[in-house]
């Protein structure tokens, strides 16, 4: 069953890129092959490598085309700053580096299945702000995966650094929502901290390095789920992000969002374990 939940993830992930030239040579794409291999499992229900190298580059180029397109004939550099702009955001994060997508899935006995997730990328890009936001740094032993429920079907834990992220968000808004001018962002900036309860800023400082996400599954509640063979029901799955933080941002962040779906009323009690 958790298969045919996640097959459109997977396929949507892993098929998404085809039909642009590789930048590598079919010797490099082997080489690349043989090293995704042995970090996945055969035998199983899937198991994909793929080669990506240089085909984000050449989606952002088409979609250069695209906005080409639509914009005045007389303003021709509205559309070419905007692909530069998002090509060195781009380049400059280190997601060109990535020339690879792998993944692989083998039942196990208890009725569940193992999957694994393998991207591959240019060792000189581990440094770069999304890597460092997606992965962390060196690896290092699990130290979150503890907190989470036993019941959970899907876990995943990363050193992911969370201000990498930010930062590359921060600098896509004021590159694409605010045309580059620093004093629109902070205004922006501003009304979202009126909005949230606290500065967006701070809310992403207040998180330490390591994240674990997993998806669990409820059987005290029950959803139905439309399948090939008809409707079958299954425990109503549910999200759970585990993070360490170091101030009360996140918190303030969290009652802010319960007050609201609360239509303003005040939450004077939360307790946290």
């Amino acid at each position: 069953m958790m298969m045919s939940l996640f097959a459109p993830l997977w396929f949507g992930l892993i098929g998404g890129f085809g039909g642009m030239p590789l930048a590598a040579s079919p010797e490099v794409v082997r080489a690349r092959y043989e090293v995704a291999a042995q970090h996945l499992d055969a035998g199983g229900d899937l198991f994909v490598i793929k080669s990506v190298d240089g085909q984000l580059a050449s989606m952002v180029q088409m979609l250069g085309q695209l906005v080409g397109g639509m914009v005045p004939p007389s303003e021709p550099q509205q559309a070419q700053k905007f692909v530069a702009d998002l090509d060195n955001l781009l380049r400059d994060s280190g997601l060109f580096a990535m020339h690879t997508i792998a993944g692989s899935t083998v039942p196990r006995g208890d009725g569940l299945r193992d999957i694994k997730f393998f991207i591959g990328r240019d060792p000189v890009a581990a440094e770069q702000p999304f890597w460092r936001g997606l992965t962390g740094g060196a690896p290092r032993a699990p130290e979150l995966l503890p907190s989470l429920p036993g019941s959970c079907a899907l876990a995943l834990e990363t050193a992911a650094e969370p201000e990498q992220i930010w930062g590359l968000v921060r600098r896509g808004m004021l590159l694409f929502g605010c045309q580059g001018d620093a004093q629109k962002l902070a205004e922006q900036l501003q009304e979202a901290e009126a909005e949230i309860g606290v500065s967006p800023d701070a809310l992403f400082a207040s998180l330490q390095d390591g994240l674990a996400v997993a998806i669990h599954l409820d059987p005290g509640k029950k959803m139905m789920l439309p399948t090939p063979g008809g409707v079958t029901t299954i425990p109503e799955p549910g999200l759970i992000v585990v993070a360490k933080v170091k101030d009360d941002s996140v918190l303030r962040f969290i009652i802010r969002g319960l007050e609201e779906s609360k239509s303003g009323k005040t939450v004077t009690d939360t307790e946290f374990g």
